[in-house]
Parts: structure tokens; C-alpha cells; sequence
């Protein structure tokens, strides 16, 4: 088993996040003008488990949008039906598996993490999960960090965490792990071959 764990972010990072894809084409408006109009703050509380499903949609918009979320389980439907594969990462998690790398999810999502997992089939490739909806806390703060590695029982020196935020970047490197911003994939294959080899 080689040595280090690598410990991936996973929208945008693994998994294509379907916010940018589905919601413009059902909502039929572009992304800036929906996020004047969506409330900011409910899908971080339902992230972390602090609102159920139903109050995350009935509070989708600004109370003083004049817009409604008519037909919640369409929506959601639409969303679990899109969850992808960044194009390459699926070959790329079988190549990391054979050389021997032990790998982890660390994400900030609600419980529809499982319905990602189960579509996906990411229990082939990861050893374990530290998603926000169950660890109770969210990146960047540097405790839902300290609480993966806890989780993993590893030190921070032994992990490369790979995240496409550079916020999270910047306070993974804080925590003490080595970080990777993800870009591309092949930059990460570059990026990963350097940190590696340093």
C-alpha cells in the first residue's frame, strides 16, 4: 500500500456537480440571474443536516423573489439523474486503486451524498466517506479537516487533499496537509507526478 492517502473533494472535483448543468435548463434562466433569486443560505444548512429536504425546497428562493419551487421531487429527480463522472476521473481512481494508494471522499453535500455513491459506484474505489451531512461541519473551516483526519486516524503530513476551491486549498494547507487545486485532470496527473516525487 503506498504510503500516502489521498483525499478528494467531490463536486467538481470527481463528480460533474449538477447545480451548473441542470438547474439553468430547469429553471430556464441563466446561472447569475438564478442566484440573484435563490436563497444563499439554505443548502449549506441542509449540507450539514440543520434543515430537512422539504424546508431546503420550500425556502429554495428569496422570500421576496416572487418565485416558487413548484415540483420539488422533479427537480430532484433531474439532479440524481445527472450525476457524472468528471470525463477521465473513473479510469484515473482505477489507475490511483493499482498503484496502491489508499483513498477518501471528503465533501461538503447532503445526504443525496448516498444516492452519488450508490450511482456512481464509489465504494470501488474509496475507502472511506467524511461528508459534511454527517461529520457536521463544512470546509473551509479547519475542524471539518481535523475531524476527517480523525476519522481516517492519519497525520496531516501522510495526506494529499484535492479540492477545486482554492479557499479549501488554502486552509487544508493550514491544517498541515500537502493540497492540490484541482484544474483539470491532466494537470492533476502533473501536479500529483511533482508533489510525489518532491
Amino acid at each position: 500500500m503506498n504510503k500516502h492517502t489521498i483525499i478528494f473533494d467531490l463536486m467538481d472535483t470527481i463528480v460533474v456537480d449538477p447545480f451548473y448543468t441542470v438547474f439553468p435548463k430547469y429553471f430556464n434562466m441563466p446561472v447569475k440571474e438564478l442566484f440573484k433569486i435563490k436563497n444563499p443560505d439554505n443548502w449549506p444548512k441542509f449540507e450539514v443536516g440543520k434543515i430537512s429536504e422539504k424546508e431546503y425546497f420550500e425556502q429554495f428562493f428569496l422570500p421576496n423573489s416572487g418565485h416558487k419551487l413548484d415540483d420539488p421531487e422533479r427537480l430532484k429527480s433531474a439532479i440524481f439523474s445527472a450525476y457524472c463522472f468528471i470525463f477521465g476521473m473513473e479510469d484515473f481512481l482505477f489507475e490511483l486503486n493499482s498503484l496502491g494508494f489508499n483513498l477518501w471522499v471528503h465533501s461538503n453535500y447532503s445526504f443525496w451524498f448516498e444516492e452519488v455513491c450508490m450511482r456512481l459506484n464509489l465504494d470501488r474505489f474509496f475507502q472511506g466517506y467524511a461528508v459534511s451531512y454527517k461529520i457536521g461541519l463544512r470546509k473551509p473551516d479547519p475542524a471539518a479537516y481535523l475531524a476527517t483526519l480523525g476519522l481516517m486516524n492519519k497525520k496531516p503530513k501522510d495526506c494529499i487533499f484535492i479540492d477545486d476551491r482554492d479557499i479549501n486549498i488554502t486552509s487544508a494547507h493550514e491544517v498541515g496537509l500537502k493540497a492540490i487545486q484541482f484544474i483539470s485532470l491532466e494537470k492533476l496527473r502533473e501536479d500529483l507526478r511533482l508533489l510525489l516525487n518532491s
